[in-house]
């Protein structure tokens, strides 16, 4: 089953293996592909029967970003625009997405890679449609993010939430993307504090290494349930 459209002024492909009743629903932001290539990586990681949603056609720096910052050695501003594009996501895409479903999701997981990870845990932190989150190589280095998830109280509390990062992100040239390794402990320690269910690996290589095989590995331990 395979499925394009468009709503929230983005692109949405919809991958599943059949009409799926009840499928627990993947939602993924991705920069340029277009979900075929993931959805084949999650076949290989033997993930439970899920949809994945495949969304392209953001403004990376803009639409992911939690809050305005001027960090010109990184590509210039990021305009902070996670909060209307949250917005789009909830009242526009999830309900044009669904529609498209044989049936209501049975629970919705939202997943990504770099900024993507980063918007995945922000969105965490907000009463929303989601209740599984799945950060890998998650830009958490992003300035104040750490210590601002660690304050947050977030009233449903995430369900489950999946970290990982590649073993040389933490020796990366610019002195903030460095921070990536601790800032990610951080938040899985805050994780922890709280009872969430979490899990945090590290995987072999720096940032650009398998980003569909980690994904898959995180995909296929959020489809979990709450008791494995």
């Amino acid at each position: 089953m395979q499925v394009s459209l468009r709503a929230g002024g983005v692109t949405v492909r919809l991958w599943a293996d059949e009409p799926l009743e009840a499928p627990a629903l993947v939602v993924v932001n991705e920069y340029e592909d277009d979900g075929g290539a993931l959805f084949e990586a999650c076949r290989k990681a033997r993930c439970r029967d899920f949809a994945l949603a495949s969304v392209t056609g953001l403004f990376w720096n803009r639409d992911l970003s939690p809050w305005s910052e001027d960090l010109p050695g990184l590509g210039g501003g990021f305009a902070g625009g996670a909060a209307a594009y949250l917005g789009r996501l909830t009242s526009e895409i999830l309900p044009a997405l669904e529609a498209a479903l044989p049936g209501a999701p049975s629970r919705r997981i939202l997943a990504g890679y770099s900024m993507a990870g980063l918007f995945a845990l922000w969105a965490g932190c907000r009463a929303g449609p989601f209740r599984r989150f799945v950060s890998c190589s998650g830009s958490l280095w992003y300035p104040g993010f750490a210590e601002r998830f660690a304050a947050a109280a977030p009233d449903p509390a995430p369900e489950a939430v999946y970290l990982s990062l590649g073993q040389r992100e933490p020796r990366a040239r610019s002195p903030l993307m460095a921070r990536v390794g601790e800032a990610t402990e951080a938040v899985y320690e805050s994780l922890r504090r709280r009872g969430i269910r979490s899990a945090f690996e590290w995987n072999p290589g720096g940032h650009f290494t398998d980003p569909c095989g980690r994904l898959a590995r995180g995909i296929a331990w959020a489809l979990e349930p709450p008791s494995a």
